[in-house]
């Protein structure tokens, strides 16, 4: 079963570190990406989160 984690930053390239990092640890896990505060409250009220990384 995968983990949902939401990486909130408006710097793309830390998203795509992140994705690169837990891809070589084997977890399976969705990345959900927020630009900004708001966005990131609005993806927790309407998906599950397992984990975020702000």
């Amino acid at each position: 079963m995968s983990k949902t984690v939401l990486v909130v930053d408006d710097d793309d390239d830390l998203f795509f570190l992140v994705e690169k990092y837990l891809k070589k640890t084997g977890e399976r896990v969705e990345l959900v990406s927020a630009s900004t505060g708001q966005k990131a409250l609005q993806l927790i009220e309407t998906a599950k989160i397992d984990s975020s990384h702000i």
